[in-house]
């Protein structure tokens, strides 16, 4: 990847955001040289792994990447983290945007998928999702 290539999916990462991204944590590559957030990367890197391609034949990259996009949105939206004193992300961002909505380009509640059950349309299909099969 080069650097005009990285420039591209910056931009393209923050424009898809409702809120002003602070700070971008990387893995070592070459474009983002910043060795002290390479440990934080690869754990999430790990984690994703051991929640996908490690448990799971995938037998075309589509099925990959629609269960990849489901376990994340999940992830995201559902999974009560430790770190976050057993709140989800999508709770932690909610409760910033209560208290300072300045930091946001966009109410982040637009970006919430369903009520008690993820639906996701992907390829013309709608996936349901049993939550106790990915956590």
């Amino acid at each position: 990847m080069t650097i005009k290539h990285s420039c591209l999916f910056l931009d393209n990462l923050i424009s898809h955001f409702q809120f002003k991204i602070r700070k971008i944590l990387t893995d070592n590559g070459a474009q983002f040289r910043h060795p002290w957030t390479n440990g934080l990367v690869e754990r999430m890197n790990r984690i994703i792994k051991e929640a996908t391609v490690k448990i799971y034949f995938y037998e075309t990259l589509k099925e990959l990447k629609e269960h990849l996009m489901i376990w994340l949105l999940m992830y995201n939206f559902e999974k009560k983290l430790k770190s976050l004193e057993y709140e989800s992300p999508y709770d932690i961002i909610i409760k910033e945007f209560d208290v300072k909505p300045s930091n946001f380009y966009i109410n982040p509640t637009h970006k919430k998928v369903g009520l008690n059950m993820l639906k996701l349309s992907l390829s013309h299909q709608t996936v349901k999702l049993d939550q106790a099969r990915y956590f």
